[in-house]
C-alpha cells in the first residue's frame, strides 16, 4: 500500500463519475429543502387562517410576528441550504476521490499491461476504497507471467493463432 500522500494534479480525477455524484446530491438536497419550504408555507398559511378566524387585523401584533417569523425561517432555510451544499460538495469530493482514484489507477495499470505487456505492481493509498484489489491483481499478473514463461519454453507454446485453422471446413 502507498502510505505517502499523493499531490493532486486535478480537482476531479474521474469527472463523469464525480460530477454525477455532485448532481445527484444537489438534486436530493434541493428536493428536501423545497419540501421543508413548502411545509413551512403551508403551516404559516394555516396560522394566518386561524388568525383571520380569531378576527386579528393585518396590523395586529400576532400577524406582524407571524410575518417576521416566516421571513426568518426562509432566511435560515436559505442559509442552511447554502451551507449544506458547500459541506456536501466537499464531503462528496473527498469520498469520490477515494473511489475514483483507485479506478483511475486500475485503468492505467490495465492499459500499461495491454500496451506493453507489463506494468509496475498496482498500488492504492491506505485510505482508498477497494484496497483488496491490488494484491489480487498483482498475484494474477504474476501468475499469468509465470504461465507465459512456462508455455514459451514448450515447442509451439509461444505461438498461438487466434482464428486460422489448418483443417478444411
Amino acid at each position: 500500500m502507498r502510505t505517502q500522500p499523493v499531490r493532486r494534479r486535478r480537482l476531479l480525477v474521474y469527472p463523469g463519475f464525480q460530477l454525477a455524484l455532485f448532481f445527484v446530491n444537489t438534486v436530493i438536497m434541493t428536493c428536501a429543502f423545497t419540501a421543508v419550504g413548502l411545509l413551512t408555507t403551508f403551516s404559516v398559511s394555516r396560522m394566518r387562517a386561524r388568525g383571520t378566524l380569531e378576527a386579528f387585523a393585518p396590523a395586529d401584533e400576532f400577524v406582524r410576528f407571524l410575518d417576521f417569523q416566516e421571513q426568518l425561517v426562509y432566511l435560515h432555510l436559505g442559509a442552511a441550504l447554502v451551507l449544506a451544499f458547500a459541506f456536501s460538495w466537499v464531503v462528496t469530493l473527498m469520498v469520490s476521490h477515494k473511489m475514483a482514484g483507485p479506478l483511475v489507477r486500475l485503468k492505467r495499470h490495465l492499459e500499461a499491461l495491454a500496451d506493453h505487456g507489463e506494468a509496475p505492481p498496482l498500488d492504492f493509498r491506505e485510505d482508498d476504497y477497494f484496497t483488496e484489489i491490488p494484491p489480487l491483481m498483482n498475484r494474477a499478473v504474476a501468475r499469468l507471467k509465470a504461465k507465459g514463461l512456462k508455455s514459451a519454453g514448450k515447442p509451439g507454446g509461444a505461438r498461438r493463432s487466434g482464428g486460422s485453422s489448418s483443417r478444411a471446413a
